[in-house]
């Protein structure tokens, strides 16, 4: 049986909170997701008859590996190998799709119909914070998927916040070719390894990200075609909204309540109107609370980990693991592995730095570190590190719009940020030997665990 969103709901049903009193989406739906840290379901939804609303499906790195299909222990390696690259197994394409059980088009295609919940306080309104925009490049013919800031701004229209490159290509594309409109559609819920693919930004020729998630499913994936714009979608997708941009100007969006925890700028999004409405029968609704520490920060950091991860790897690094902790805004990376000799740590910063623009803060522990417990990574840091000798600074490097302490933040082209590693590591195995074994940490006692003795 092909998975979706249903199988994934099925395989974790045991962890998931149902929340059964009926909760308004616009004044309590976002504060309850903020602080519960397991998948959560609602099945009263006040205004919304019928529907049902999902959130924090990759609420910690065990779920994020129980979506991909990897163990957990080892989410990033086992990544690494299999994920973002051509498709191993071919998408296909199919008529009767799921998602086309309910089809409305024109005036009749509602967005205000659907449960959109408003996610921070201060957000300018409803944004579909759960969706995939697809667009397609007009020179290839290659769709691309990706999430975008979509604001609900009336019944048949919403404004489009683009950040992601391959999307502003496309738009520039079709602009070259005078196209005063770009279709594009939005997925709306389905198998999370589909929210992971769509979150990763890497060079995807000739295929989309949503047929990269096959790789972590190891099935193929089922397309469909849309109803009213030349795109194909996933076949199993709860909800799919068609509709056309306009990129003749800019309109507002947001503010929106980032990863940051603060209300991002406004992109100056295009305006867009919806054509058509594809849904399941009794469609599931798949919200992604921005803020606080949600599966927001989990999507964005799991592709940049494995990236990272990947570079270090074919540098011939002995890693044993990366991670973008949620509490780190997508601002912090902690790099478990294994120094052979003296400067190898500085190599890997600049290295993780090369790659990601993202991240300001770089830690380096040993492979005796839980990179899931903050209390072992700060203790590393505060035993291993020493303030005059493990610490390395470099301005003035590229960084992200995002962040609060970046210069120059309103110019794509000119905002920039210091970086800083931290040695947390004991040295390296062969230039400091002696000091490795002098600074060995504690362990847990060996074979004992608490389950066998309650």
């Amino acid at each position: 049986m092909a998975k979706d969103l249903r199988t994934y709901l099925d395989q974790i049903k045991d962890r998931i909170v149902r929340v059964r009193v009926p909760v308004d989406p616009l004044t309590q739906m976002g504060g309850l997701c903020q602080r519960v840290e397991q998948p959560v379901l609602f099945e009263s939804v006040r205004g919304y008859a019928g529907w049902t609303v999902v959130d924090r499906l990759l609420a910690n790195r065990e779920l994020v590996a129980l979506a991909a299909g990897v163990p957990p222990g080892a989410l990033v390696p086992s990544l690494g190998p299999r994920w973002l690259k051509p498709p191993a197994h071919p998408a296909v394409t199919v008529a009767g799709a799921p998602v086309k059980e309910r089809v409305v088009k024109g005036d009749v295609a509602d967005l205000e119909a659907l449960p959109v919940a408003i996610s921070s306080p201060g957000d300018s309104g409803r944004f579909l914070s759960g969706a995939h925009l697809v667009s397609v490049n007009p020179e290839t013919g290659a769709q691309n998927a990706a999430f975008v800031r979509c604001e609900v701004t009336g019944k048949h229209a919403f404004s489009a916040g683009i950040f992601r490159p391959d999307t502003l290509r496309n738009i520039q594309l079709h602009k070259e070719r005078g196209h005063r409109t770009m279709p594009i559609a939005l997925c709306i819920g389905h198998h999370p390894a589909y929210d992971l693919s769509a979150s990763a930004s890497f060079h995807h020729p000739g295929f989309s990200e949503h047929e990269v998630a096959g790789n972590l499913l190891d099935e193929p994936v089922e397309l469909t075609a849309c109803e009213t714009v030349d795109l194909t979608v996933p076949a199993r997708m709860e909800i799919v909204i068609e509709a056309e941009m306009d990129l003749t100007r800019h309109v507002p969006n947001g503010p929106f309540g980032e990863y940051t925890l603060q209300y991002g700028y406004d992109p100056h999004g295009y305006g867009a109107t919806v054509t058509a409405i594809l849904m399941r029968g009794d469609a599931i609704y798949r919200h992604l609370n921005s803020t606080r520490f949600t599966d927001h920060q989990v999507l964005t950091g799991t592709a940049h980990a494995v990236q990272i991860y990947n570079d270090l790897v074919a540098k011939g690094h002995v890693v044993h693991d990366v991670e973008f902790p949620p509490y780190g805004s997508r601002m912090l990376l902690l790099i478990k592995a294994t120094p052979r000799y003296d400067g190898e740590v500085r190599d890997m910063f600049l290295t993780a730095c090369a790659r990601n623009h993202l991240a300001k803060w770089v830690v380096v522990v040993d492979d005796d570190v839980d990179l899931d417990d903050p209390r072992d990574v700060v203790h590393a840091m505060a035993t291993m590190a020493d303030p005059m000798r493990s610490v390395v600074r470099i301005p003035g490097l590229p960084a992200n719009r995002l962040n609060p302490t970046a210069r120059n933040r309103t110019n794509p082209y000119k905002c920039v940020s210091g970086k800083m590693l931290i040695d947390a590591t004991r040295g390296s195995t062969m230039g400091s030997p002696k000091r490795r074994k002098a600074m060995e940490r504690i362990g847990f006692w060996p074979g004992i665990d608490l389950k066998d003795f309650t």
